[in-house]
């Protein structure tokens, strides 16, 4: 007979899969940043108040609204070191 830990698990795996933590927390500053101008993104900075967690809590957090404009080349590793004449 399952219990209460069990359905809270199965409950977590459903709503957060690849979650490794989970925080309760409040929203103690926002701010928003734009870095489109130099292709990066436009989102939402949330510095937290962790009340409790458990695992890894990223803080500051941080919400894409938008997506920047273009993305860099992909080069390959063996390319990264190697000076571009």
């Amino acid at each position: 007979m399952p219990g209460f830990a069990d359905d809270l698990d199965n409950r977590m795996a459903r709503l957060a899969p690849h979650a490794c933590g989970v925080a309760l927390a409040t929203v103690d500053s926002l701010r928003r940043v734009d870095l489109r101008a130099g292709d990066g993104p436009l989102f939402m900075e949330l510095n937290l108040k962790i009340e409790k967690s458990s695992g890894l809590v990223e803080n500051p957090a941080r919400i894409t609204v938008a997506h920047g404009g273009h993305p860099g080349p992909t080069l390959g590793t063996e390319l990264i070191d190697e000076a571009i004449p």
